[in-house]
C-alpha cells in the first residue's frame, strides 16, 4: 500500500519490526502429516553481492535506468546480474566503477558501488528480492502474463461463454526465510475477465432513463476503483475516473510529434479504435496520468448481480474452487515447468535448486470443542465443525425477551407477515425465547420515505427491535433504514427480503437463523466455549475503507466485557487520511475498559488483541503506532497495567496444507514448525470446514506478548474463538472479535457512512 491509515510508504519500510520471539512450539492435539505448497530452495553459492547504481542527472523509471545501463562501456564487467533499478545483484563480485555513456541522445554519468554481501543461509529481505526477480525472469520466460503479483497463462483461459467471462489460470509465488530454510511458496490462482467493455457499460449508464442523478456521476459512481484490463497488452489498471471532457481524439506529444490516442493506439499495437467520441478512462501509475480508451478495456472480477446469482457462481465456481487433488496436480505441473530450457538455465545461471516435491510438515489437530447452552452441552462435529442441529432444538444461554418491537412491510406482504410472526413463535420454543406480539406497521408502498415516517410515528424509546420484511435487496432503503436506526432512533433492526420467507420448506430453516440473530443483536447470549481466563479482555479490530468518504476508513473495535466472551462493547471511528490510527485506537481502548468497569466493577487483568486488516509491510506500523497508543489508554486509570499480547491476523496468504490422501485437513488442524518463520513467533490454524475447492488457514503473528500464555494456550484460545460467532453455527476462519469488527467496519462502511449513537455501543446490532 501506498498509504497505510494515513502513514506514508516510505515512513513504514523505516519502521522495525523486532517481533515478539517464538516462546516455543506447541505440543496439544493429535500428530498429522500434511503436505504444503512450499518448496524447497537450495543454494550452490553461498554469497550474492549487492550494488547500488547511481545515475545523474536524475533518470526515473526502471525501464530508463535500465536502458541508460546497457549502454555502460564496461557492461561485460558486471558479469551475471539483475537490476531492479537502483540495486544490482551480482553473481560475481566487480570494482567499483563511475562511467559515463549516451542514452537517447543524452548523456548520464553511472556511479556502482557494492554495498552489500548477502548470504543465501540467512537470506535477508534484499536476498529475498533477488531471487523474486530471478523468478519473474523465468516467468517472463514461460510467456506468463503478470496481474497484480500473480502470474497467469491466457493461452490456458478458459471460456465461460454461457456468462461472457474467462477464467484465467495462473498462480503467485514468493521466497520467504522460514525455520526449515529458505523456501519457495506457490498457490494456484484464477482471473476473472469479463467479456463486457467499458464501453458497454458505459451505454448501458446512458440508456437508463429511470437512474437519477448526471450520466457522468453515475459512470463515476458505478466504475471508479472497477479493475479493468487492456486486451491489446494484457495489462490491468484501477480506474480513477471517467473524463467525458476528452476523447480518442485527445492529441498529445511524443518523441516522434503530436499525435492522437487513436493514431497512437493504431500505429503502436495495430488496433483500430471505431467510437471517436467515448469518454476516457482516467488512471495514474508512479504519479503519471495515464489515459485508456473503454472499448479496449475489458471488466474483470464479477459483479455484485453475478456473485448473487446462483447459476453464475456454480458454472464458475468449476474452474475458480480447486479442489486439493487438482491443486496438487497444479503444483507438480508448476514445478515440471521449471524443468523447461529457459526455466532451467535461469535457475543454473544463479546456482539455484528447487525441490522436486512440496515439502510434507507436521502438523497437530486439536480436540474438537464443546459448544455450551443453558442446560446442554455437546461436541462440535469433527469434520464439519458445526452444531446447527444442537441449537434449534435446546434453551440457549441467555434468551432476551422481545416485549417490545415493531414489524414493518407493506400492504402487499401482509399474509406474509402473519406468516413469518407464526413461523418465529414456533421455532423460538424449543430455544426458550419469548416473543411478545409486535406493532405492526403496514404501509401502502416501497418508497424509502414510507418506512422511515412509519417508524417516526411509531417507535418510543423502551422499543428492543424493529423488523423489515422488504419487497427486493435495494441498497438505498436499506442504508436508510439503517441510517435512521443508528443515529436518529438507536435501535436493532433487523431486514428480510420477503421472497426468502415464500419457500415453504425452508422458511422454518429461515425463521431460527432471524430468531437468533434477533436475540444476538438484542443482547441475548446463544452458547459459549469453554476459556478458563477469568478477568480477560479481547479485543478484535478490523478496517474498512469508506466507499463515499474519500480519503477516509472506518476503524471498527469490538471488545468483549464478560468472563463468558459472549458480551461486547463496538465502537467505530473514522480515519482521515494523515492522520495516525493510534489516536483513535487510544480513545476506543479507553472507552471499552469504561464499560467493561461499569459492567463488572472492576478491570480486567489482560487483554488480548487480535488485529486485523494488516499488509505484509505494516507490522512496524502496528508495533510503533499502535500498541504505544493502547498501552497510553492504560495510564488514564489509576494503577492499572494489565498484561497485553497483540496478535496479527491474516485471512489473505498464499499457504495451503492438504492430507497424505489430498483432501482438507480437519477444522482444529495447527502448524507451527517448518514452514513458519525462522525469526518470530507466528502459527497457522484451519478453523472451519469447507465443502468446495481447498481450505485457506488462517495466519497468526503474535507481534507483541506479556501474558505469559503458552504458545498452546494462544492457538487453543484462537481456536475457540472461531466458535464463537454468533450468525453461524459452525465455526469461521477468524476469532469471533474480528469477524464481529470486519461487520461492523462493513456496516459503517457500506450504509450509514456516520458514527452511530452510543446507546448501540452494547449491542451486536450490525450482524
Amino acid at each position: 500500500n501506498a498509504e497505510y491509515m494515513g502513514v506514508r510508504s516510505e515512513t513504514l519500510a523505516n519502521m522495525s519490526t523486532a517481533l515478539a520471539p517464538r516462546p516455543d512450539h506447541g505440543k496439544l492435539g493429535q500428530p498429522v502429516k500434511l503436505i504444503s505448497n512450499f518448496f524447497t530452495i537450495s543454494f550452490q553459492s553461498r554469497e550474492f553481492y549487492q550494488f547500488h547504481v547511481d545515475i545523474q542527472p536524475e533518470a526515473e523509471g526502471r525501464r530508463l535506468r535500465g536502458g541508460i545501463l546497457s549502454k555502460l562501456p564496461s557492461k561485460a564487467s558486471l558479469g551475471i546480474h539483475v537490476f531492479d533499478g537502483y540495486l544490482i545483484f551480482a553473481h560475481e563480485r566487480f570494482q567499483d566503477l563511475t562511467e559515463t555513456c549516451q542514452y537517447n541522445n543524452n548523456e548520464y554519468t553511472v556511479t556502482i558501488r557494492w554495498t552489500n554481501n548477502l548470504r543465501t543461509n540467512e537470506l535477508p529481505p534484499s536476498a529475498a528480492q533477488l531471487f523474486n526477480i530471478i523468478f519473474r525472469r523465468i516467468y517472463r520466460s514461460l510467456k506468463l502474463v503478470p496481474i497484480q503479483r500473480k502470474y497467469f497463462n491466457p493461452n490456458g483461459r478458459i471460456h465461460v461463454d454461457r456468462h461472457r467471462v474467462e477464467v484465467w489460470p495462473g498462480f503467485c509465488s514468493s521466497i520467504l526465510p522460514l525455520e526449515m530454510g529458505p523456501m519457495l511458496n506457490v498457490d494456484i490462482a484464477s482471473k476473472i475477465v469479463r467479456k463486457d467493455t467499458v464501453l458497454e457499460i458505459l451505454k448501458n449508464i446512458v440508456s437508463d432513463r429511470k437512474a437519477q442523478g448526471t450520466v457522468e456521476d453515475r459512470a463515476n459512481n458505478d466504475l471508479r476503483g472497477s479493475v479493468v484490463m487492456t486486451r491489446y497488452n494484457n495489462r490491468t489498471y484501477f480506474v480513477e475516473r471517467i473524463d467525458f471532457s476528452r476523447n480518442p481524439t485527445f492529441e498529445f506529444t511524443t518523441k516522434q510529434g503530436t499525435t492522437t490516442i487513436a493514431k497512437h493506439m493504431e500505429t503502436r499495437y495495430g488496433v483500430t479504435i471505431t467510437d471517436m467520441k467515448q469518454p476516457l478512462v482516467v488512471t495514474t501509475k508512479k504519479g503519471q496520468e495515464i489515459l485508456l480508451v473503454p472499448e479496449l478495456c475489458s471488466m474483470t472480477g464479477l459483479t455484485d448481480e453475478m456473485v448473487a446469482d446462483f447459476n453464475v457462481m456454480r458454472d464458475i465456481s468449476e474452474y475458480t474452487r480447486i479442489a486439493p487433488a487438482k491443486r496438487l496436480e497444479s503444483l507438480r505441473a508448476y514445478r515440471q515447468d521449471l524443468d523447461k530450457p529457459e526455466p532451467k538455465e535461469e535457475l543454473q545461471k544463479w546456482d539455484l535448486r528447487v525441490g522436486t516435491e512440496p515439502v510434507t510438515v507436521n502438523g497437530r489437530v486439536l480436540d474438537n470443542e464443546t459448544i455450551h447452552l443453558k442446560s446442554k452441552s455437546q461436541k462440535a462435529h469433527k469434520e464439519k465443525a458445526d452444531w446447527t442441529n444442537m441449537i434449534r432444538n435446546d434453551e440457549i444461554l441467555k434468551a432476551v425477551v422481545l416485549k417490545t418491537w415493531a414489524l414493518v412491510h407493506t400492504s402487499r406482504d401482509t399474509a406474509l407477515a402473519q406468516t413469518f410472526l407464526e413461523s418465529l413463535r414456533r421455532v423460538s420454543q424449543p430455544l426458550h425465547i419469548e416473543i411478545a406480539d409486535p406493532v405492526i406497521c403496514s404501509i401502502n408502498d416501497d418508497k424509502t420515505e414510507s418506512y422511515i415516517q412509519a417508524l417516526e410515528g411509531t417507535l418510543k424509546p423502551q422499543f428492543q427491535l424493529a423488523v423489515f420484511i422488504v419487497p427486493s435487496n435495494r441498497k438505498d432503503r436499506y442504508d436508510q433504514i439503517k441510517t435512521f436506526l443508528s443515529m436518529r432512533m438507536p435501535l436493532p433492526s433487523q431486514c428480510i427480503v420477503a421472497k426468502t420467507l415464500m419457500k415453504e420448506k425452508s422458511l422454518l430453516s429461515v425463521c431460527t437463523k432471524v430468531s437468533l440473530q434477533i436475540q444476538a443483536k438484542c443482547g441475548g447470549e446463544l452458547w459459549r466455549c469453554e476459556i478458563p481466563l477469568p478477568k480477560t479482555m479481547i479485543v478484535g479490530i478490523d478496517v474498512y475503507h469508506d466507499t463515499k468518504r474519500k480519503g477516509e476508513s472506518v476503524l471498527a473495535f469490538c471488545a468483549t466485557v464478560n468472563d463468558n466472551f459472549t458480551r461486547y462493547f463496538s465502537i467505530p471511528c473514522f480515519q482521515k487520511s494523515g492522520q495516525e490510527i493510534a489516536d483513535n485506537l487510544s480513545r476506543c481502548m479507553q472507552e471499552a475498559l469504561k464499560f467493561y468497569l461499569t459492567l463488572n466493577k472492576t478491570m480486567p487483568n489482560r487483554i488480548i488483541i487480535f488485529r486485523d486488516g494488516v499488509g505484509e509491510g505494516q507490522l512496524g506500523a502496528v508495533q510503533q503506532l499502535e500498541i504505544p497508543q493502547i498501552k497510553s489508554a492504560f495510564t488514564t486509570f489509576q494503577n492499572f497495567d494489565p498484561q497485553l499480547a497483540v496478535v496479527v491476523v491474516k485471512k489473505r496468504i498464499n499457504a495451503r496444507f492438504f492430507t497424505l490422501d489430498r483432501k482438507n485437513p480437519n477444522p482444529g488442524t495447527v502448524v507451527d514448525t517448518a514452514v513458519v518463520s525462522r525469526d518470530s513467533y507466528d502459527f497457522y490454524i484451519l478453523a472451519q470446514s469447507v465443502t468446495q475447492g481447498s481450505a485457506s488457514p488462517t495466519h497468526y503473528q503474535v507481534v507483541y506478548d506479556t501474558t505469559g500464555l503458552k504458545p498452546d494456550h494462544m492457538q487453543m484460545l484462537a481456536f475457540k474463538l472461531c466458535h464463537m460467532y454468533y450468525n453461524w453455527m459452525g465455526t469461521v476462519r477468524v476469532p469471533a472479535p474480528c469477524q464481529y469488527a470486519h461487520k461492523l467496519a462493513f456496516l459503517i462502511g457500506q450504509s450509514i457512512h456516520n458514527t452511530p449513537h452510543m446507546r448501540l455501543a452494547g449491542f451486536l446490532y450490525y450482524l
